[in-house]
């Protein structure tokens, strides 16, 4: 997680505005867990599913049932379900057998299906649904 994310103990709004400073294509897996956590919590994208958010020692956790636990949708399969199923978002799969030098058989795109973001594309289909839902995101300030 970078540096200005984790000096930072900082309201929802500063941590979305230091995430919106990052190129999107440049965060991190952690970075892209921590913006569509706040999208769970009900910040501008999602529907709601966490009370909250909070970010300690380099780790996102969300508080739901009373209780926190950890939250992170680029390695976790469940965590990565309640993203998708909670966000209007297009997701496709696109086959990259005849594109020479390609790094996998296969390449994903995800895009938020409202709020004007751009197409996001890569070779694990969480990366391209974080990109999509950190654009979301800073496109709805």
């Amino acid at each position: 997680m970078s540096e200005s994310l984790t000096n930072t103990l900082a309201s929802t709004s500063e941590l979305i505005a230091a995430l919106s400073r990052i190129e999107i294509n440049k965060m991190t897996p952690a970075e892209l867990d921590l913006a569509m956590a706040f999208s769970l919590a009900g910040v501008r994208v999602a529907v709601p599913i966490f009370e909250a958010v909070k970010l300690e020692n380099d780790k996102i956790f969300v508080y739901t049932n009373q209780q926190w636990r950890p939250f992170s949708a680029t390695s976790n399969w469940d965590d990565f379900g309640l993203v998708i199923n909670n966000t209007q978002l297009v997701m496709s799969t696109h086959s990259a057998a005849n594109v020479e030098g390609a790094p996998a058989p296969y390449w994903y795109s995800a895009q938020a299906s409202f709020g004007g973001t751009k197409f996001n594309a890569g070779t694990d289909i969480r990366i391209a649904v974080g990109r999509a839902v950190a654009s979301l995101l800073r496109s709805l300030k």
